[in-house]
């Protein structure tokens, strides 16, 4: 089952705030508990940062032949700063992000 398709199982199941027991004759639904909804909550945001994203790029100026020069990449999740030419990363240090490589 693709990711996106999990989460969004999962959040259905947030939002609803009920699961059924499939395996009985008739289904039965089990309204969950804050702490069953906060544990889905953490699964989706977990499974959100395992899929690849693109991080937001800044710049500040041009090279010689008029080029723009992109030197700092922003992890799209958390919003933190890392120079293009030091901070080549797959993942956001930070909050694990995972990190869409390629770039600029």
């Amino acid at each position: 089952m693709p990711r996106e398709e999990v989460i969004r199982v999962l959040e259905q199941l947030v939002r609803e705030g009920f699961i059924s027991n499939g395996f009985c004759t008739g289904y039965r639904l089990f309204p969950l508990q804050a702490q069953e909804k906060e544990a889905l909550k953490i699964a989706i945001d977990d499974i959100k940062k395992r899929i690849p994203t693109e991080p937001d790029w800044e710049g500040d100026g041009y090279d010689p032949d008029g080029n723009f020069i992109w030197d700092t990449w922003i992890c799209p999740t958390c919003g933190e700063r890392y120079e293009v030419d030091y901070d080549n990363h797959d993942y956001c240090p930070k909050c694990g992000q995972a990190i869409l490589r390629g770039g600029r």
